[in-house]
């Protein structure tokens, strides 16, 4: 399956509600991906670069791209910013029998030390902010944490997506319409492709701007999927 096709279509789908609670479910997660819960893309990627050392995943949520990256012998770390999130995260790390270091932590003050890890993952986590300037420090974190040639993975809002309120001019801060997802929250997004390569290159060598296309049967979730080194 290529990097942009990440197919969810469920024929016994019935309503959106119950698409979302599928979705977001734990046993059909498991159903579909027995190799690893967490996103697809980044499973493949990391099967692909076959990377060593140590691992932080910024944002963990239910903790399945810790999977992902522990699965693959990696040292693995991982923050997010509420308890209640990280112990959640604790209880699927257990099930899928696997182990990672996990703290309380806001991505623009990580306690970490300079150039610790070789591989950074933040999949759609960084951009839960409310200004540029909180988003740009929240890169140059990554950066600082990162050994030289060590690998960004970000993943982040596509700005042509339907759960953001329609405004009249281009703004990197958006807000969520969705009711039954984070209503109103304000969230950094790029506008486009050369916005990307602008803000990437004043802190790391691009690799690769790819798209993410979630199908939920009757709408398209888009994402950004950066690949990003550390120069």
């Amino acid at each position: 399956m290529p990097w942009n096709s990440l197919s969810l279509k469920r024929k016994t789908i019935k309503s959106i509600s119950e698409k979302f609670k599928l979705f977001f479910s734990l046993d059909y997660q498991n159903e579909e991906r027995i190799e690893s819960p967490g996103d697809q893309n980044l499973l493949r990627l990391i099967k692909k670069l076959r990377p060593s050392g140590r691992a932080l995943d910024i944002g963990v949520g239910n903790g399945f791209n810790l999977i992902t990256l522990a699965r693959f012998g990696l040292d693995t770390y991982g923050i997010d910013i509420n308890k209640f999130i990280i112990n959640k995260a604790k209880t699927n790390l257990k099930k899928y029998r696997c182990i990672a270091q996990l703290s309380v932590s806001y991505a623009d003050k990580m306690l970490f030390k300079n150039e610790y890890f070789d591989i950074v993952t933040a999949v759609n986590s960084i951009h839960y902010c409310s200004s540029v300037t909180k988003f740009l420090k929240n890169l140059k974190e990554i950066k600082r944490v990162l050994k030289p040639n060590g690998i960004g993975i970000i993943v982040t809002n596509h700005h042509d997506n339907w759960v953001f309120k329609k405004k009249k001019y281009l703004s990197n801060i958006k807000t969520y319409k969705s009711k039954s997802f984070m209503y109103n929250q304000k969230v950094f997004c790029f506008n486009s492709k050369r916005e990307i390569r602008e803000v990437m290159k004043k802190n790391f060598k691009l690799i690769h701007i790819g798209e993410n296309k979630i199908d939920l049967i009757d709408k398209i979730l888009k994402n950004y999927f950066i690949i990003v080194k550390k120069n």
